[in-house]
């Protein structure tokens, strides 16, 4: 669950107290945080002991040393004043994101624990692999190329990517990524909720059949942004430096497109500048540019 103990010292001496760090919330615990009995089939989570499902003695008789968190949990003081306690959500362990139980799309059971899900996407990547994604903390970044490359496996973010490159250690001029995808209406209304970029041109067809195209098209910094998408799959962490785009004709909703970025010059600190292209299904460019970006390690 990505939660980490760390045993404190005393005076010299070695105790069982434990400062627990676990979803962004630091826990005290008066033992190790949980031991189980060896003919119990799984340990219990953090997150356990933080709901709903742990709330009487019941469990004693394979959870020791004590359930004192329990009775803590149980006290109306603390239930009642969430400003006192905050009691976290569960957490997509695919994706890492927080979902309320009330609200999760999709959930599934795994070795006696609930799991929930932002998406069924999310739940069918987590049965294809739930060792995967029980075992190891978050975030789990994509293998491609011989490379770890900074991209979640968010199953909501259709797409798919390609990378040619000569060394995953060191990149070099030549060495590109695609990106490609579906610009779906859903997309736009989306992006259009996200910026608050409400033009009429996107949404409405009524006024769109009155302009110089005759029906809706995407927002074009919508079309830009799978340039990013496409970069997120260099190895390394991808800053931008600057951006160059010359829009060359309109995306119709329901296009799908690929973008590329191709390394043509190497920088000094870590720089390098790209090429960079959206093509439509037809072979057409729509978007043509260059950018400048900084590529750092990824963090440990």
């Amino acid at each position: 669950m990505g939660w980490n103990e760390r045993p404190r010292r005393r005076g010299g001496a070695q105790t069982e107290s434990r400062e627990t760090l676990w979803a962004g919330q630091t826990l005290m615990l008066c033992h190790v945080f949980i031991k189980v009995k060896a003919n119990t089939p799984r340990r219990f989570t953090p997150q356990f002991y933080l709901t709903n499902e742990y709330r009487s003695d019941a469990h004693l008789d394979t959870v020791t040393p004590c359930n004192a968190l329990a009775h803590l949990l149980n006290s109306p003081a603390i239930r009642n004043q969430n400003q006192q306690f905050s009691v976290p959500m569960p957490v997509d362990p695919v994706c890492g994101m927080e979902i309320p139980t009330e609200t999760a799309e999709a959930t599934t059971e795994y070795e006696g624990d609930s799991f929930y899900f932002c998406s069924n996407d999310c739940r069918a990547l987590f049965a294809s692999a739930p060792e995967k994604y029980v075992e190891t903390p978050h975030p789990h970044l994509i293998e491609a190329g011989g490379a770890i490359i900074p991209r979640l496996p968010y199953g909501r973010a259709k797409g798919e990517f390609d990378i040619e490159i000569t060394d995953p250690t060191a990149l070099q001029e030549g060495d590109s990524v695609t990106f490609s995808k579906e610009i779906t209406d859903d997309d736009v209304r989306k992006f259009a909720e996200a910026t608050s970029d409400t033009n009429a041109l996107h949404l409405n067809d009524a006024f769109a059949e009155k302009t110089r195209f005759g029906h809706r098209i995407v927002h074009g910094t919508l079309v830009s942004g799978l340039i990013s998408a496409a970069l997120a799959c260099f190895p390394g962490l991808t800053i931008y430096i600057s951006q160059n785009i010359e829009f060359r004709r309109p995306v119709d909703i329901g296009d799908s497109l690929t973008a590329q970025c191709k390394i043509v010059d190497e920088l000094e600190g870590d720089r390098y500048r790209l090429t960079t292209r959206i093509e439509n299904y037809a072979g057409e460019i729509v978007l043509d540019g260059t950018a400048t970006v900084l590529i750092d390690p990824l963090p440990e």
